[in-house]
């Protein structure tokens, strides 16, 4: 639409250019300033890119990576809806996550409350636990877990919020060990519950999923494996880690001995052909529990 001044200023803030006045001096202009000043990291696109015509595209990711190359770090570009090759980006999806391990790192964000992305009246807000088990499960299937968080408008996070993210603070003083520089084994976990596929398309169905202890999921670091079951477990209940099922494992492992994080407590456990089966102590006050299993 034509703009109500012929002020070509405001002309450009309406948006009222041609294509060559738009791509390169303004589209690639903007993100060329923001790397040249700010040296991010990241660079996220929420939607969109397949609007931009792809000499652009690689005109940026080509300045981009180069820029970064100079200053010695890495970065990552995340992007949605394939816009960007795999090889150049991450994939981000948003409130929903993948089925199935990956072999490429990718990423989900989810909210905090049930549905708005900012500060709302009467937003509703989501369970510490259930942000728990998504981090869990979005790690051990080699992803990264972002989450928004919601102030107000004077930038003050409410007091709701903040009792949420001192809440997972709180499991990651205890368990960050197997969240925190750890790799994905050779399979993600085992468990009942199961889960819809798609990305936002499917969000509501993914809120609805609720983890059960019996829902596992396997992390590594070094020569340790961490099993985590996503809920607490009753007092001398026999867990079994089907993950080290011997006709399932690819290597032979050798379990050295069974602890829970946050816990000094002896651990009953004993290895056979069906996989680790160990039996649980007393575990008042966790979301979810992490069996640190050391092995040769």
């Amino acid at each position: 639409m034509p703009t109500t001044s012929d002020n070509p200023m405001l002309r450009l803030l309406y948006g009222n250019v041609t294509e060559e006045e738009y791509y390169d001096p303004i589209w690639f202009g903007k993100l060329k300033e923001v790397i040249d000043n700010y040296s991010p990291d990241i660079i996220y696109f929420d939607s969109w890119l397949d609007q931009i015509p792809e000499e652009y595209l690689y005109k940026f990711t080509r300045y981009y990576i180069e820029e970064s190359r100079k200053q010695g770090k890495e970065v990552a570009i995340y992007r949605k809806q394939g816009d960007l090759p795999l090889n150049v980006s991450m994939e981000n999806l948003e409130k929903s996550w993948k089925q199935e391990m990956e072999p490429r790192l990718w990423t989900t964000e989810e909210t905090i409350s049930t549905d708005s992305w900012c500060y709302t009246e009467d937003m509703e807000l989501r369970k510490a636990k259930d942000l728990i088990d998504i981090l869990i499960d979005v790690v051990s299937k080699n992803g990264v877990f972002m989450l928004n968080v919601s102030p107000r408008a004077d930038g003050v996070i409410p007091v709701e919020q903040q009792e949420i993210l001192l809440s997972i603070g709180d499991w990651l003083k205890v368990n960050g060990e197997a969240i925190y520089g750890i790799r994905p084994w050779y399979v993600y976990g085992e468990g009942p519950t199961s889960q819809p596929e798609g990305d936002f398309e499917n969000h509501k169905a993914f809120l609805k999923i609720r983890y059960n202890y019996q829902d596992i999921r396997y992390t590594t670091k070094g020569k340790d494996i961490y099993a985590i079951t996503m809920g607490v477990p009753q007092e001398n209940e026999v867990v079994v880690f089907r993950g080290f099922a011997k006709d399932k494992i690819p290597r032979d492992v050798v379990v050295q001995n069974v602890t829970v994080l946050g816990s000094n407590q002896q651990i009953s456990w004993d290895y056979g052909d069906e996989g680790l089966r160990v039996t649980t102590p007393i575990l008042a006050g966790y979301h979810a529990v992490v069996f640190k299993i050391e092995c040769e």
